[in-house]
C-alpha cells in the first residue's frame, strides 16, 4: 500500500492556493505532470488546507475503495453535499454506505454495463438525429436533454423525448 515515505512526494505549490492555479488552468495536464515527476502516488494542494492525493496504482486503489476501505474517510467537503442531495452512496461512509452499496450492485453487473452503454448511445443518437444541418443549438440545454433521457431510459426505462 501507500507508504509515508511515497506520500512525501509533494510538488511545490504556492504559499496559500498550493496548486489550485494550475489544476483549474488544466487538469488533465497537472495530473498527467504529477504522474510522470512523481509516479504512482502524489499528494497536492488545493487551497490552503484541502490535501488531494493521487493514487494512480491499480491496487492502492482497491485497497482504497474496497479492501480497506474502511481506514479512508471522505473529505469534509462531501458533507456540504448532503443537504442538497442527502445521504446517499456518495456522501455516505463505513456502513452505511456498505448497506447502500450492496443494495446497487446487481446494477453493475456486466450485462446491465453493457445495456447502458446501448441505452446511452441510442438516446443521443436518437435526439441528434432531429438536429439540422447549420442549426444553432444551445448546448447547455441539449446537454441537459441528453443525459434527462440517458437517465430516463436507464435508471426507470422509460423515454425522455423533452425538446425533440
Amino acid at each position: 500500500m501507500m507508504s509515508s515515505a511515497l506520500l512525501q512526494k509533494v510538488p511545490k505549490g504556492r504559499l496559500i492556493s498550493g496548486h489550485t492555479k494550475e489544476f483549474q488552468a488544466d487538469s488533465i495536464g497537472f495530473l498527467t505532470r504529477l504522474a510522470k515527476e512523481y509516479g504512482e502516488v502524489a499528494k497536492f494542494r488545493l487551497g490552503p488546507f484541502q490535501n488531494v492525493y493521487h493514487v494512480l496504482n491499480p491496487d492502492s486503489i482497491k485497497q482504497i475503495l474496497v479492501t480497506k476501505q474502511k481506514s479512508f474517510v471522505k473529505s469534509k467537503d462531501f458533507n456540504v453535499l448532503k443537504p442538497l442531495i442527502g445521504e446517499g452512496l456518495l456522501t455516505s461512509e463505513k456502513d452505511f454506505h456498505m448497506r447502500q452499496r450492496r443494495l446497487i450492485q446487481p446494477s453493475f453487473k456486466k450485462n446491465h454495463i453493457s445495456q447502458y452503454a446501448k441505452d446511452m448511445i441510442d438516446t443521443t443518437m436518437d435526439y441528434i438525429s432531429t438536429w439540422q444541418h447549420d442549426e444553432e443549438r444551445i448546448i447547455t440545454k441539449d446537454m441537459m436533454d441528453i443525459t434527462l433521457g440517458i437517465i430516463s431510459k436507464t435508471m426507470f426505462s422509460m423515454e425522455f423525448k423533452d425538446g425533440y
